[in-house]
């Protein structure tokens, strides 16, 4: 699964000849149910299917993606802490506690 920014999330495998596809909310059932079949998993709870693959469509969405505990019927989470690869500084304002390097550049020239 690939997240691009400004397009929708993809997937595909290589291992189960499975083509780049776009997943979204109306997609994400029938694909994942076609991989783990690919995989070789066979009567599959539909249930257990929408919340992995919820679960996996939200870790792509960042920290308010999250599943938390109840959330789930069938993933149990395990950890639903953020860690920062830096100290946040709340009395600073964040151009002052992140450095240029670490944001994402805007394309503008």
């Amino acid at each position: 699964m690939i997240s691009p920014p400004d397009q929708w999330i993809k997937v595909e495998s290589e291992d189960f000849s499975f083509p780049v596809t776009e997943w979204n909310w109306k997609t994400s059932g029938a694909i994942l149910n076609n991989l783990l079949n690919r995989a070789g998993y066979s009567d599959l709870a539909q249930e257990e299917v929408k919340d992995i693959g919820r679960a996996m469509e939200n870790s792509l969405l960042g920290p308010k993606g999250f599943i938390l505990k109840g959330q789930g019927k069938s993933i149990g989470v395990q950890r639903a802490d953020i860690e920062y690869g830096y100290k946040v500084q709340r009395n600073k304002p964040q151009d002052k506690w992140v450095e240029s390097h670490e944001l994402p550049q805007c394309g503008l020239r």
